[in-house]
């Protein structure tokens, strides 16, 4: 029978040691891919901010790019973050073999998964920061990720047209994201709301959250119809509500301002919370509502997903046949590529909508977590 002792769980100068190691270097990472990005995508869209920067000289140029990529950086986080945590995990444990660290430990009778406990809790300080990072951060500066470099969000921005989930199709000339408001909004209400369809122009639409027992919608000023025209059928009677003055009417509708730009890539900049509403009132098409809920997916897995990597790296790194450290370090990135090729294809073919989308996410964690337990009686002990 194991016996565990307090020993195992009291914090060591090793602990302290390998921990601080392995945010060393994934800071190093972060910078090092951060700066690629931005002397490579800086240079090649250096115009568009010059543009941008008008006649303020170099240090308004400086400035923006500077602001630019820093809002940026979040989103390179998110993207790249589980794959550096397991990277900064492996060249953890390939300097520890490499300085001749491992053999003394082990010798001594600690085993190696004790040893890499730190590496273990530092993978999951990760998790909780692309957690926080996904859920705070991403969802308040996503205005930020769209348009041309160099725009802010009082920039307009192309209107994608599209239906609500209650056959009101929404289009629009502009779209300014600070102000939620579309500048020559277009509605085209179906007969099942009116007696007889019709467009309803106005100057502009602006979107209201839902706020206690008001729900959400548009705000349409200075409609074009005259609203004693505007005669609802009886389900037209809970969506259109003319206002006071005579000129404006709120239209309820769940389709709110972000689904009107970027719709195949807007719904990864929500937070858990809010795309969980977008599943469960979809206001676009199929395809999307198959992406939105494999994302959701990929957000539960992804934390386990990036723990096993870790569990992946540890055997592979530190086997206990006779083999040179490059061969193993050869062999444990072509693994966890592979595993992670697959994860990301699954999640591919399931925009197919061939296997259900909680089938493509799910099933390389259950390959992955299977391998990694058939791998690990090859860790030094």
């Amino acid at each position: 029978m194991l016996i565990l002792r307090d020993e195992s769980f009291r914090v060591t100068t090793l602990d302290r040691y390998l921990l601080s190691r392995y945010f060393h270097i994934l800071a190093v990472f972060f910078v090092a891919m951060m700066g690629l990005y931005v002397v490579a995508d800086g240079f090649t869209n250096l115009d568009e901010f010059q543009a941008a920067a008008g006649d303020g000289g170099t240090s308004a140029l400086i400035k923006l790019m500077g602001r630019h990529y820093l809002y940026h950086s979040s989103l390179m986080f998110s993207l790249t973050g589980p794959t550096l945590a397991v990277m900064s995990s492996m060249c953890v444990l390939i300097l520890s073999l490499k300085h001749g660290e491992v053999h003394p430990v082990l010798a001594a009778g600690v085993p190696l998964y004790r040893m890499a406990a730190p590496l273990v809790v530092g993978v999951l300080l990760v998790n909780g920061l692309l957690t926080a990072n996904q859920e705070w951060i991403i969802p308040r500066i996503s205005q930020h990720f769209v348009g041309t470099r160099g725009d802010s969000t009082s920039d307009a921005q192309k209107v994608d047209p599209t239906y609500d989930s209650q056959g009101i199709f929404v289009a629009g000339n502009e779209l300014y994201l600070d102000r939620q408001m579309i500048h020559g909004a277009r509605f085209l209400i179906p007969r099942s709301l009116v007696e007889e369809s019709m467009t309803l122009r106005a100057d502009e639409a602006t979107f209201h959250p839902a706020t206690g027992s008001r729900p959400a919608g548009w705000l349409l000023k200075n409609v074009n119809v005259p609203l004693e025209r505007i005669v609802p059928t009886e389900a037209g009677r809970r969506v259109l509500f003319a206002q006071q003055n005579g000129e404006d009417i709120f239209i309820q509708s769940g389709l709110t301002f972000d689904q009107l730009y970027n719709r195949s890539m807007g719904f990864r900049y929500l937070s858990t919370e809010k795309l969980l509403t977008r599943i469960r009132n979809p206001s676009a098409g199929l395809a999307v509502r198959r992406s939105q809920v494999i994302h959701l997916h990929e957000r539960l897995t992804r934390p386990v997903l990036t723990l096993i990597g870790l569990f992946l790296v540890i055997p592979l790194t530190t086997r206990r046949e006779k083999q040179s450290l490059v061969t193993n370090v050869a062999v444990c990135m072509g693994v966890v590529g592979v595993v992670y090729a697959f994860a990301q294809g699954m999640l591919l073919f399931g925009n197919t909508g061939l296997l259900p989308p909680a089938h493509c996410a799910w099933l390389p964690l259950i390959t992955a977590g299977a391998l990694a337990t058939w791998l690990s009686p090859l860790a030094q002990t």
